[in-house]
């Protein structure tokens, strides 16, 4: 009896030790996983903190932001100063072209320069000090009836002189009375020899110092037109329209009622 008695105690104590390790086991499961979770939240942790700490390795420190920013600012300012130097020059540019243009429409074109055009209005008397000085003051003085001013502007060379000279003590009373010189004699025949219009200078050609030549367009309202070659010397200070034998032969034939070929002066 007191041996199933013991049995019974033995067993009923190895039952209750069997039930408290099984209370024990499911009271632990719950912290057991929730020592895990917070495992994993501290791996996650040191994960984070890692890379955070990468991170503020990685950044630009603040010194350096700020010198980069100060940069910026520069690069940004001295743009600015370029844009407006830039618009600066532009206008000052556009000014001076401007005022070029205004002042090239100002200045006339120079008289008797190839290609201008000059209407016999504005023809004057100025002098002889160039080729093209004399141009203007023979046509001056062919278009106003200017004898003497004309025959002061013309040069003939011994032959054509003497060729002249035989042609004036031909000529009709009247006619020696008008032209006492040679030179007068030319310029009273060239006087009716020149359209008056408008004179355009074709070609300015300097042979030398003292010689230069010019094709010269003359043109009358009435259509009448010539181009003449024309020679111009110096003799001194002045410029001269030289009249060639061959011009006094044109002109001998012309009075004589023969056909005259155009040709030098």
């Amino acid at each position: 009896m007191k041996a199933k008695s013991w049995w019974f105690v033995l067993g009923t104590v190895a039952v209750a030790i069997a039930l408290g390790l099984a209370w024990q086991r499911l009271q632990t499961r719950p912290l057991l996983a929730e020592l895990e979770v917070l495992r994993d939240q501290q791996r996650d942790r040191a994960r984070l903190q890692a890379q955070r700490e990468r991170l503020l390795a990685a950044q630009v420190p603040e010194a350096e932001v700020q010198r980069l920013r100060d940069d910026r600012a520069a690069i940004d300012r001295m743009r600015r100063e370029v844009d407006g130097l830039r618009a600066k020059v532009e206008e000052r540019e556009r000014a001076e072209t401007k005022a070029a243009v205004a002042k090239a429409a100002a200045v006339p074109a120079k008289r008797f320069a190839r290609g201008v055009d000059m209407p016999s209005a504005q023809w004057r008397n100025t002098g002889a000090a160039t080729p093209a000085a004399t141009l203007e003051t023979v046509l001056w003085a062919a278009a106003g009836g200017d004898l003497e001013a004309l025959a002061a502007r013309i040069r003939l060379d011994a032959a054509a002189r003497t060729a002249a000279w035989d042609l004036l003590q031909g000529l009709p009373g009247d006619l020696r009375a008008k032209c006492s010189t040679p030179e007068q004699l030319m310029a009273f025949l060239s006087i009716k020899d020149i359209p008056i219009g408008t004179a355009t200078v074709a070609t300015w050609s300097q042979q030398s110092d003292s010689l230069q030549s010019a094709v010269v367009d003359l043109r009358a309202a009435d259509g009448n037109s010539r181009r003449p070659f024309l020679v111009f010397v110096r003799e001194g200070e002045e410029w001269k329209l030289r009249a060639t034998e061959a011009a006094v032969a044109r002109y001998a034939a012309a009075l004589r009622g023969q056909p005259v070929a155009s040709g030098k002066k």
